[in-house]
């Protein structure tokens, strides 16, 4: 079964979306994301300037959105590097389209959502300059530890549960 998983792409894509959770929404945890909106980013902003951020588990993007419209909102936009991994080729394919049902951009403030969504099929699409704004990639998190040390801010949210305390 691993030699299979090793070699055939499609077959450890389908064992990694049926065993990962992917649970993802925008603002999700809300009091975190106005403690980040008040506190952190503003602080992070004004000590860096062009900020990088990195999304380590990313799932769709939800979160990870959430947290480039509060970004560009602090005026870190500008200079800034953003990053979004996954080590699902799906998950980042959904991130870096961009679209959401109608029901998940509820959370979005409406302000917001005028400003970083377009009305498209149904449901909203992440305005392409946003969208622009993030690099997206494939990868398994403990293949891309070397890169970590050049964030500024790295948000992980269901990822450590998967983590085992004593990998390297």
């Amino acid at each position: 079964v691993s030699f299979r998983l090793a070699t055939e792409s499609h077959l450890r894509d389908l064992m990694l979306n049926t065993m990962l959770i992917g649970v993802t929404e925008f603002f999700r945890d809300a009091s975190a994301f106005e403690h980040l909106r008040r506190t952190a980013l503003p602080e992070l902003v004004q000590r860096s300037g062009a900020v990088r951020v990195l999304s380590a588990g990313c799932s769709d993007g939800a979160e990870w959105y959430s947290l480039a419209m509060c970004l560009t909102e602090q005026g870190a936009h500008g200079g800034a590097a953003f990053m979004g991994i996954d080590c699902r080729p799906q998950a980042i394919q959904a991130a870096e389209g961009g679209w959401f049902s109608a029901s998940a951009v509820q959370a979005i403030p409406r302000q917001w959502r005028h400003r970083f969504l377009t009305p498209a099929a149904g449901g909203y699409q992440v305005k392409e300059a946003l969208r622009a704004s993030i690099t997206w990639k494939v990868v398994d998190v403990c293949d891309f530890t070397q890169a970590a040390a050049r964030f500024d801010l790295i948000a992980c949210r269901n990822l450590t549960i998967y983590l085992d305390r004593h990998a390297g």
